[in-house]
């Protein structure tokens, strides 16, 4: 059965592995959103960390996930910031890890 997300199911996410033989595969990883909001997400372009995750836009057809949502500013005064949250396109995640999120954006 094969499988066409547009870009990742909320629940889902196929990779792409290489064993210790060198054979590459696909591998379908499970994470919760509580798993997902408890990692850092940082930028590749230039190695500062933005922030958690706090929320998520998914397309409710296709249950993709279209974006991800950073709170900006201080987390204790989240209620005074006039700042924006930073959304990051589900393209532009370049890479989730054990402990982080790897992005690449212009800031």
């Amino acid at each position: 059965m094969e499988r066409n997300f547009c870009s990742a199911p909320a629940y889902i996410r196929e990779r792409e592995v290489t064993d210790h033989a060198g054979i590459v595969g696909n591998e379908w990883m499970n994470m919760l959103f509580s798993e997902l909001k408890c990692k850092d997400v940082i930028n590749i372009r230039d190695c500062k960390k933005i922030g958690r995750v706090c929320d998520l836009e998914i397309d409710q057809c296709s249950g993709c996930i279209c974006k991800i949502v950073i709170p900006s500013g201080n987390k204790a005064l989240n209620f005074l910031r006039c700042e924006p949250d930073v959304i990051i396109p589900y393209k532009d995640i370049r890479q989730i890890g054990p402990d982080i999120i790897l992005v690449d954006i212009n800031c």
